[in-house]
């Protein structure tokens, strides 16, 4: 049962307060001394620890992915302009590029103000 502690514990990545928690546990479970409902407390506590980290792991997620579209536009913009510089030449590419990014742009800021796009 021991190997199982150590195994959670170094999954977490010795993580401060979460591996606190589960040594806690641990130690109220061996002790046998500790009532019940103190354990279910303690678990209870990791249970919501666990999900607050889901949700900014979920957070930075979303972020990661909207920082790669933007990078995608920029670099498709930057195409779209270098082509027009090396034919002298302006086509529609342009202004499509342009109603793209202003549509991300958009977007972006909905997501942020917690809007649902429909």
């Amino acid at each position: 049962m021991n190997g199982v502690w150590t195994a959670i514990a170094a999954f977490i990545g010795g993580g401060g307060a979460l591996t606190a928690l589960i040594v806690a546990v641990k130690e109220i479970i061996m002790a046998k001394e500790k009532k019940n409902s103190e354990v279910l407390d303690l678990l209870s506590q990791l249970g919501k620890k666990i999900d607050a980290l889901n949700k900014r792991i979920d957070e930075v997620e979303d972020s990661v992915s909207s920082v790669a579209t933007g990078t995608v536009l920029s670099l498709e913009c930057d195409k779209i302009i270098f082509n027009a510089l090396r034919n002298h030449h302006i086509n529609g590419e342009s202004e499509k590029m342009d109603s793209e990014i202003d549509e991300y742009i958009h977007q972006s800021l909905l997501k942020r103000m917690g809007a649902k796009n429909d």
